[in-house]
């Protein structure tokens, strides 16, 4: 605003006294400027509304510290002695096979897996293959099913864990699962601390 005014009158006072510039020219280049003036304005209130809403998410999400999420994947968190998994099957399986898998891939833990149709819970105690308590952390869960010619059924994986922080990212809060984190339009279901 200050250098179109310092422009404008600098062409003012340069102006040919015997061509002079002309008014409609004038009041054009003065419209013009009230209108970027206004989108500028605009766009700062919309970064303003835009923080508001954020810090809003944020508070928001602060609710969740402390409770458990059901979220998508198949990562968990190994706390209080135990990692919570879910699998679905879309149609019945003649074998499943739930493989617990460390930070480097490795495979820890091997059991059967329910074959049903449907949503499926798992819950692993902590424990490897030979009975060894395993480090907290995270882990992860692999799940082979097979129909019964032997093809791969595809199963979808979520987990459950409890959240315990909240970061502020660039597409608005995630919340903190241990070392996971999960963009809160991810979760799917929410919990008491001290649901079974």
């Amino acid at each position: 605003m200050d250098n179109f005014l310092t422009l404008l009158t600098t062409q003012l006072q340069n102006q040919d006294p015997t061509n002079p510039m002309d008014s409609k020219e004038m009041t054009n280049q003065l419209v013009q400027f009230s209108q970027v003036e206004q989108q500028i304005q605009q766009n700062k209130n919309l970064e303003q509304l835009l923080a508001l809403q954020n810090h809003s998410a944020t508070a928001s999400a602060v609710s969740y510290i402390g409770r458990q999420v059901q979220m998508p994947g198949n990562a968990s968190m190994l706390e209080d002695g135990g990692a919570r998994f879910g699998y679905s099957l879309s149609e019945p399986a003649q074998s499943v096979t739930l493989m617990v898998l460390d930070k480097s891939g490795k495979a820890v833990f091997q059991i059967d897996g329910l074959s049903d149709a449907g949503h499926h819970t798992f819950t692993w105690d902590g424990q490897d293959t030979n009975g060894n308590a395993m480090a907290p952390g995270a882990y992860s869960l692999l799940v082979t099913a097979n129909d019964r010619n032997g093809e791969p059924i595809v199963a979808e994986t979520d987990a459950r864990a409890t959240v315990t922080g909240v970061v502020t990212g660039a597409e608005g809060p995630e919340l903190m699962v241990g070392d996971l984190s999960v963009k809160m339009i991810d979760v799917r279901k929410i919990f008491a601390a001290d649901a079974a």
